[in-house]
């Protein structure tokens, strides 16, 4: 857990000096006073010569229920390439909608609107290439 201090203060989001943890993963976010994301950016960044190939996220959400997945595919180019991104960034929400019962498909989104672009999962997908 990310934000493990501040869960035990009792928040939810926020670390321990009131920053939104789930907005502060884009380059700008000050380092003291979120160390979390400077320490998982940092051992994304130098992998000791491993490769990353995934980002999960784990939260709940303050609105929905059930077992969703919130990523990043959206194909709008047609492009094979893409739609094939598409698919590899698709294949675990997929496999999850087969084996669980509890998930919920129609509450998956697969996209980075704009309020987004900050998350952990847009900047692990485009800035750092998971």
């Amino acid at each position: 857990i990310v934000v493990v201090f501040s869960v035990i203060a009792g928040n939810y989001r926020c670390s321990i000096f009131g920053e939104d943890l789930n907005r502060r993963w884009a380059e700008g976010f000050v380092p003291h006073k979120c160390p979390q994301i400077a320490s998982v950016r940092n051992l994304v960044e130098h992998r000791l010569g491993r490769r990353v190939v995934l980002f999960l996220d784990l939260h709940g959400h303050s609105v929905k229920r059930g077992v969703f997945t919130f990523g990043v595919a959206s194909s709008t180019s047609g492009d094979v390439e893409d739609k094939a991104t598409m698919m590899k960034h698709k294949s675990l929400p997929m496999c999850l909608n087969r084996i669980l019962k509890g998930f919920r498909w129609e509450s998956c989104l697969h996209k980075i609107s704009k309020g987004k672009e900050s998350t952990g999962r847009a900047v692990f997908s485009t800035d750092l290439k998971v």
